[in-house]
């Protein structure tokens, strides 16, 4: 009896551990998101065991956002504010997949609601690696569609573990083959943007700081398109990090000295009629073009407003339509509502801060919403100045 005693009170911790440990590895890139299919097939056999605490998929979560937390210590923004964030993400992830850890629920049931609620208006705007970016791993070039076809195919994958048989699981893992077997036999054609990479400082808030973040980027802009115009490309296009032009002015752009039939794209700031203060967004120049981003960082970025009216719209920047996505956008839902089929789509992320890799995972998630509508994807990033990250 002290022995099975002691068995019952010790079992629990390696069981949360270990559903910790799952969370995270399901957030890791390349394939972020991609091990929430297997969550539903986890709530059930948590239930067939006789575990009803709703500790246990907390622990999933827990390890599944703690690259929030990372990410909210490595941009400065203090511990406290980081495992508070942490914590309410991952409890609202428990409250609203609740329903999937009930003891009666069927294997459709629990699979929507761990799919389903967090990719909902208005959390699908907010919250961060939602368990819908996993469609774009397992059911790529299906659109919205494809996210029914995930949770249908981790309800089977259930089943299959339910009946100790993978008969049920065989039909939905050759779709799955088939479709991602198109996927790299047929990618989409790659858009004209060449995207540039590099170590970029902490963003200009001031017309004094652009000049010089123009300056400073001005080589880089004129190699990228010198290597495009080598390439044969007449109008090069040229894209830089979210955010490192700050608020763009003429004499900003007169200190780029952009090559003739150059258009660059970057991340800057700039004013809108429908809020008081400069709104982070994405620049084309020289044309002077603003489009402000769709979601700022909750909590994080205070005063930056969402222009949620231009979710599903595109960015005509030359002859060519673009669906942008700048930052954060990219690892919530949004980009489900906001993508069209076979668009190209420009990220535009910034990571002067990001010391631990986290923008990998938010590289990750735009790749599956890529997929997911079989849209080419270019990616522009800042990575810290050595020393320089907060």
């Amino acid at each position: 009896m002290p022995q099975e005693s002691r068995f019952r009170v010790e079992r629990p911790i390696p069981i949360f551990a270990c559903l910790v440990a799952c969370g995270v590895l399901c957030a890791l890139p390349p394939l972020a998101a991609a091990g929430y299919i297997a969550l539903p097939a986890a709530l059930w056999c948590l239930r067939s065991q006789g575990k009803t605490s709703f500790l246990y998929p907390f622990g999933w979560f827990l390890g599944a956002l703690s690259s929030v937390a990372i990410g909210v210590i490595d941009v400065g923004a203090g511990i406290t504010t980081a495992v508070t964030m942490w914590l309410a993400l991952a409890l609202l992830s428990t409250l609203c997949t609740a329903p999937a850890f009930g003891q009666h629920a069927s294997a459709l049931e629990r699979s929507a609601w761990v799919f389903i609620p967090l990719s909902l208006p208005p959390l699908a705007l907010i919250y961060p690696l939602p368990p819908a970016a996993a469609a774009g791993w397992w059911s790529p070039s299906t659109g919205a569609l494809g996210v029914l076809c995930t949770i249908v195919l981790a309800a089977t994958l259930l089943e299959s573990v339910k009946r100790a048989s993978w008969k049920r699981i065989a039909v939905p893992a050759l779709c799955v083959a088939i479709l991602n077997l198109h996927a790299v036999l047929v990618p989409p054609t790659p858009s004209r943007v060449k995207a540039v990479s590099l170590p970029v400082g902490k963003p200009p808030v001031d017309f004094i700081g652009s000049i010089r973040a123009a300056v400073q980027y001005a080589p880089v802009v004129r190699g990228a398109a010198a290597v495009s115009q080598a390439s044969g490309e007449s109008t090069p296009t040229i894209m830089l990090p979210e955010n490192v032009l700050g608020p763009v002015s003429p004499g900003q752009v007169g200190a780029l000295q952009l090559p003739p039939s150059t258009r660059l794209i970057a991340g800057g700031s700039g004013k809108v009629p429908w809020a008081e203060s400069m709104q982070k967004g994405v620049w084309v120049l020289p044309d002077r073009v603003f489009f402000p981003a769709i979601q700022p960082i909750p909590v994080i970025e205070n005063g930056v407003k969402p222009h949620w009216s231009a979710i599903g719209r595109t960015a005509t920047i030359g002859d060519d339509s673009y669906s942008l996505l700048v930052c954060f956008e990219a690892i919530t839902s949004l980009p489900l509502y906001h993508l069209n089929f076979s668009t190209p789509i420009l990220l535009l992320g910034n990571g002067w801060w990001d010391r631990s890799g986290i923008m990998d995972i938010e590289d990750s998630l735009g790749r599956s919403w890529a997929r997911l509508f079989n849209d080419p994807i270019a990616i522009s990033r800042g990575y810290p100045l050595p020393g320089k990250a907060p």
